[in-house]
C-alpha cells in the first residue's frame, strides 16, 4: 500500500524546515548589518567629536594634499615666524560667516601651529561685544602716553563748550528780558537785536546737540581724537566768526551811538557783557586745542580700526593693522584671492626693522602730492601703516625752502619716487639737476621709482636727463610710443584703447613670486627697450587680439580712430615695467613706462597696483625678506579658455554623452547575466 506524503497546509511553516532557518538568518544578518552601520557611523561622530576639540586639533599633525600646498605656511613665513626675537599678538576682529574671515582664522591657526608661543585670539564684531570693546581699551591704553595731551585738550574743548552753551542760554535770557520795547522792533537797533537772537538761539541749539555727541564718542575706545578736535575748532570759530564776534561789534557801537534811543544804548550795554565773557573764553578754549600735535601712531591704528574687521598685530613697541577686506584680492571669475599669508608676514617683518626706510616723493608743482586726494595720498598711507617715513621733494620753483631735503638718520635707507617731471613747470636746467643728484643717491645705495609719460614728440625733443639715467642702467623708455589694442565697447563695437590690464609676470624678476595672480591697471602704457643688466618686471602679451604700437597720438579721439599696420602689431610679451641695478651696480631701480598707475584714482581700487608699488619700495629699500610671500594658490593648472564650438561640444558631451554611456554600460551587464 503506498503512502502519500503529507504536505504542509499553504501558508504555514513548520519550526524546523528549512525556510524557518532561512528567515531567521536573513534576519540575524540584517541585524549584523544595522549593528555595524550603526556602531561605523558612532565610531566617525565620536571621532569627529574628538578631533575638534581643540586641544585634540592641536596636537595632530596635518597632511596637506592641496596640489598649490595652500594650506602650508611658505619657508619665508616659518623662517619668518621662526627668528621673532619679540612677543607678537595676533588678534583678527573678522566674521567667522564670511570667505575672508574663515580663510584669516585658518591661517591664524597655521601661525599658531608653528610657533605655540604666539599668542593669537579672533573676535566676533557681531557677538564678542564686550570683548571687543576690552580689546580696543587695551589698545588706548597701550598709547595712552602719546595721547594724553590731546585728549586733555578735547576733554577741555568738551567742557567749553558746555560753558559756551551755557552762555548762550544767558544771552538768551537777556535778549528776553529786554522785553518788546519799541525801540527794539524797529530800524537798525530792532533788526540787529531780532537777528542776534535767532542766530544765538540756533546756535546754542546746535551746540547742545553737539556736545551730547562729542562727550558720547569720547567715552568710546579708541576714540578719533583728531576728529573730535576739528569738531570742536570749527564750533568755536564758527560762534567767534559768525556770532559773538560780529554782535558784539555791532551792539558795541549802538552802546556808545549818542544819537541812539536811550533805551536801545541801555540794551546794548547789558548784553556786552555776556557776549564779551563769552567770547574770552572761547578764545582761551580755541588757543587750547591748537596747542597739542596729532599723535601719529594712534592715529593711524584709529583711521585702520575704520575698517571694521581687521587683524591686528601688536609688538610690545609696534603695531600693524591689517583691513581683511584687502586681505581678498578680486579675481575675473569672482572667488577672489587670499593673501592673508603675504601680508601678515610682510607686518611681522617689518615689526623688527630698527630703522625704517624713508620714502620721498618728488614734485614738480607748489601742492603738497601727498594731501588727501592730492596725487599720491594713498600710496603714503599704505608706506605710513608700516612706519615708513614719507615726505616730498620739491624740484624747481623759486622757493629755495620747498627743496631742502629731511636728513636721513644714519644707516637709514631712502627711496625715490619720482613721477614724470611737466615740462612747463621745470626747465632742463631742473631735470638735469634732479638727474644728478638721483645718480649720486643710487651710488650711495638708495633705491629709486622713475615713472614714465607717454610723450607723442619725445622723439624729437632732447633727450630727457632722467631718461638718460635710465639708459644707463640699460632702460631704454620709448615714450613717443602708445601700446594700443583692440576692445569690446559698451554699445558692443570693437575699438582701439590704451587702456591694459596686466598680469604677466616675467621669471626671474625680483618681485614675480610676490606680484604672481595679481592684475594691474594701466591707462597710458609705454614699452621699454632693455639691455643687460636690466630685466622685465612687467610685460603686455596680446592675445587673440590687435594690439600694437602707435605714435602722434594727441589726444583720446586719435586713440578710437586708431589702425594697426603690419609693422606695428605686438608680436610678443612687451615690457612696460623693468629693473636694474643703478649705474654701476649700486643701488637698485625700477622704471614703470606709466604715470598714473600710482595716482589716487588709481591705488584704491586697483589692489594690484598698491601691491607692485609697495613690494617695489620693498626691494628697493634693500628689504628683500620683507617682499610678500609668494601666493601658492596661482600654482594649480588651469584650463585654458574653450572658443564658443568647443563649449557646445563639451555641454552635449556632459549632458548626452555620460548618461548614454551609463545606458550602454547598463544594457551591457543585462546582457551578459542573460547569456550566463
Amino acid at each position: 500500500m503506498a503512502v502519500k506524503p503529507s504536505v504542509p497546509s499553504s501558508g504555514t511553516v513548520s519550526p524546523g524546515s528549512p525556510a524557518s532557518g532561512q528567515g531567521k538568518r536573513r534576519t540575524v544578518y540584517g541585524l549584523n548589518v544595522a549593528i555595524a552601520v550603526a556602531a561605523a557611523l558612532a565610531v566617525v561622530v565620536v571621532l569627529n567629536a574628538l578631533i575638534n576639540l581643540p586641544a585634540v586639533r592641536g596636537s595632530l599633525p596635518r597632511l596637506d594634499l592641496t596640489a598649490g600646498r595652500t594650506q602650508t605656511l611658505s619657508d619665508q613665513t616659518q623662517r619668518t615666524l621662526d627668528e621673532l626675537a619679540v612677543p607678537v599678538t595676533l588678534t583678527a576682529v573678522v566674521r567667522p560667516n564670511t570667505a575672508a574671515g574663515r580663510r584669516t582664522i585658518a591661517l591664524l591657526d597655521r601661525y599658531a601651529r608653528h610657533r605655540p608661543d604666539l599668542a593669537v585670539a579672533t573676535l566676533d564684531p557681531d557677538r564678542d561685544l564686550e570683548a571687543l570693546e576690552a580689546f580696543y581699551r587695551g589698545l588706548d591704553k597701550r598709547l595712552a602716553d602719546e595721547t594724553a595731551p590731546l585728549r586733555a585738550a578735547v576733554a577741555r574743548g568738551i567742557a567749553a563748550l558746555e560753558t559756551l552753551t551755557q552762555d548762550l542760554t544767558e544771552v538768551e535770557t537777556v535778549f528776553a528780558g529786554l522785553g518788546d520795547r519799541a525801540e527794539l522792533r524797529e530800524g537798525t537797533a530792532g533788526d540787529q537785536v531780532q537777528s542776534a537772537r535767532v542766530s544765538v538761539g540756533q546756535t546754542r541749539e546746535r551746540y547742545t546737540e553737539l556736545l551730547t555727541t562729542l562727550t558720547t564718542t569720547l567715552a568710546q575706545p579708541v576714540a578719533p581724537l583728531a576728529n573730535l578736535r576739528a569738531d570742536l575748532l570749527s564750533a568755536f570759530r564758527q560762534a567767534e566768526s559768525q556770532v559773538l564776534g560780529p554782535y558784539r561789534s555791532a551792539f558795541g557801537r549802538m552802546a556808545k551811538d549818542r544819537n541812539a534811543p536811550m533805551a536801545v544804548r541801555d540794551a546794548m550795554l547789558k548784553l556786552d557783557g555776556p557776549l564779551t565773557q563769552t567770547r574770552d573764553r572761547l578764545s582761551a578754549a580755541i588757543d587750547a586745542l591748537v596747542l597739542p600735535a596729532a599723535p601719529e601712531r594712534f592715529g593711524r591704528l584709529q583711521t585702520a580700526l575704520r575698517a571694521g574687521e581687521v587683524l591686528v598685530v601688536l609688538s610690545p613697541d609696534r603695531e600693524r593693522v591689517l583691513p581683511v577686506a584687502e586681505l581678498m584680492l578680486p579675481t575675473a571669475d569672482g572667488t577672489g584671492v587670499f593673501v592673508g599669508e603675504d601680508r601678515l608676514t610682510s607686518a611681522l617683518l617689518t615689526l623688527g626693522l630698527e630703522q625704517a626706510p624713508r620714502v620721498i616723493f618728488a614734485r614738480d608743482q607748489a601742492q603738497n602730492v601727498l594731501a588727501p586726494g592730492a596725487g599720491f595720498s594713498a600710496a603714503a598711507a599704505r608706506l605710513r601703516s608700516v612706519d615708513f617715513e614719507v615726505s616730498s621733494w620739491r624740484i624747481g620753483g623759486t622757493d629755495p625752502a620747498a627743496n631742502l631735503l629731511p636728513a636721513a638718520a644714519s644707516g637709514q635707507t631712502t627711496v625715490w619716487v619720482v613721477p614724470a617731471l611737466s615740462l612747463e613747470r621745470t626747465t632742463g636746467a631742473d631735470r638735469q639737476q634732479a638727474a644728478e643728484f638721483l645718480r649720486r643717491r643710487l651710488a650711495a645705495g638708495d633705491g629709486v621709482l622713475l615713472n614714465m609719460v607717454y610723450d607723442a614728440d619725445a622723439a624729437v625733443r632732447e633727450v630727457n636727463p632722467l631718461h638718460a639715467l635710465a639708459a644707463e642702467a640699460g632702460i631704454t623708455p620709448q615714450n613717443h610710443v602708445l601700446l594700443l589694442r583692440d576692445s569690446v565697447a559698451p554699445n558692443g563695437r570693437t575699438q582701439p584703447t590704451s587702456a591694459w590690464s596686466v598680469d604677466r609676470h616675467p621669471q626671474g624678476a625680483p618681485l614675480s613670486a610676490a606680484l604672481a595672480g595679481r592684475r594691474l591697471s594701466f591707462a597710458l602704457p609705454t614699452p621699454l627697450d632693455l639691455a643687460s643688466p636690466a630685466g622685465p618686471l612687467l610685460e603686455v602679451l596680446p592675445t587673440g587680439a590687435n594690439a600694437w604700437r602707435a605714435q602722434g597720438i594727441q589726444n583720446a579721439k586719435d586713440i578710437r580712430s586708431a589702425e594697426p599696420a603690419d609693422d606695428t602689431r605686438l608680436t610678443g610679451p612687451v615690457p612696460i615695467a623693468a629693473w636694474a641695478p643703478g649705474p654701476g651696480g649700486a643701488g637698485r631701480l625700477i622704471v614703470v613706462g606709466d604715470t598714473v598707475w600710482l595716482g589716487d584714482a588709481q591705488l584704491p581700487t586697483a589692489l594690484g597696483n598698491g601691491e607692485l608699488f609697495v613690494n617695489a619700495v620693498n626691494w628697493l629699500a634693500g628689504l628683500d625678506q620683507a617682499i610678500a610671500a609668494t601666493p601658492r594658490v596661482h600654482d594649480v593648472r588651469r584650463l585654458e579658455a574653450f572658443n564658443p564650438a568647443r563649449v557646445t561640444w563639451v555641454k552635449l558631451l556632459l549632458q548626452a554623452g555620460l548618461p548614454l554611456a551609463a545606458l550602454a554600460a547598463g544594457l551591457g551587464v543585462w546582457w551578459m547575466r542573460r547569456r550566463g
